[in-house]
């Protein structure tokens, strides 16, 4: 009877046991840069295909996000707060400075940091190399389509443009991580083509959402000073074009029309051609990488990743104000993605 009592008393035991650490789910803080769609799409994109693999927000997968709004400090204070809670299971940062404040407050450590919208992460001094492993507890997947290339599908929609060669294209960008970042890659993918030109503004990059307007503002005045210097306008990627109200404000800022362009908003308001990695590939192979990580792989052995897949987006009406022939090339990577 005694050895009947322990036994269940053992079994109570285990069973309490077995409860605390089913209560105790893995955690998951996803701390955003800012508020635009495309971040959002993209940490969307991330969680619908987290869920498809079985990781749901329940007893099992606790997912917490934050968002900075574009102020690297409250990026840092954010991350601290939750971390004063214990540390996370694993962190997925969301653009630039998410990335980086994850970086600071728990590289190194054994907790995995998976980014993602992140478009120059060698640059940013995120990770050394893409395409290679970090040998440490960061993994992620770089959001940026090689400037060669872009370069490359922009003169061939404009092939039979009538302005004489160069195309001249003005660039206006912050001093935002991934606007020094592109305007850099740009100037160096320019010096050996013949057929392209670009004319560099900066403006002063302000942080947060108090910081949005005066930036745009400074921009539009640096775009409408290129006038009868340029043939187009070239969005970079940037923090500036990444917020929703920046899009209507260039386009009536901009004395020529927008020939390239990184976001979708900017597109509809009649940018002609947008080439931008998948957003919904971008998220689904950084979830990919986290089932990876959960699966046994350790961060630092998993390859940097450069995108697989592109987006590229058409306005056919200002192509027809600009009287273009679109090749059949681009219409066809364009496939239906076009605004009328």
């Amino acid at each position: 009877m005694k050895l009947l009592k322990i036994l269940l008393l053992q079994c109570v035991l285990l069973f309490l046991l077995c409860g605390i650490v089913h209560a105790q789910p893995k955690k998951v803080i996803i701390l955003e840069t800012m508020t635009a769609p495309l971040v959002q799409g993209m940490t969307d994109s991330f969680l619908d295909h987290l869920r498809s693999l079985g990781y749901e927000n329940n007893e099992d997968y606790q997912f917490v996000r934050l968002n900075a709004e574009g102020n690297s400090e409250k990026a840092e204070t954010l991350l601290r707060k939750e971390l004063e809670n214990g540390q996370p299971d694993l962190v997925v940062s969301v653009a630039t400075y998410a990335t980086k404040a994850a970086v600071k407050l728990l590289g190194n450590t054994n907790v995995p940091i998976v980014f993602m919208c992140v478009s120059d992460p060698v640059g940013s001094g995120i990770v050394k190399d893409v395409g290679k492993p970090t040998g440490t507890n960061i993994a992620g997947v770089v959001f940026s389509v090689p400037e060669n290339t872009i370069i490359k599908l922009v003169l061939k929609t404009f092939s039979n443009s009538p302005k004489k060669r160069p195309l001249r294209f003005g660039v206006v960008y912050s001093g935002y991580h991934s606007g020094v970042g592109d305007a850099r890659r740009l100037k160096e993918a320019a010096i050996n083509n013949p057929d392209i030109q670009f004319v560099f503004r900066e403006v002063v990059f302000h942080p947060g959402k108090e910081g949005e307007e005066p930036m745009i503002q400074a921009a539009a005045q640096a775009i409408r000073s290129l006038k009868g210097q340029v043939d187009f306008m070239w969005q970079p990627s940037d923090y500036m074009g990444a917020l929703p109200q920046s899009s209507e404000v260039f386009a009536k800022a901009s004395p020529v029309p927008i020939g390239f362009t990184r976001y979708l908003q900017s597109l509809e308001k009649g940018a002609l051609l947008r080439i931008v990695p998948s957003i919904v590939g971008s998220g689904v192979a950084a979830a990919q990488v986290v089932d990876d990580i959960w699966h046994g792989t350790p961060p630092g052995s998993i390859l940097v990743l450069a995108p697989s897949t592109m987006d590229i987006g058409l306005n056919l009406t200002t192509a027809k104000k600009l009287n273009l022939v679109i090749p059949v090339e681009i219409m066809e990577f364009a496939k239906d993605n076009y605004v009328q």
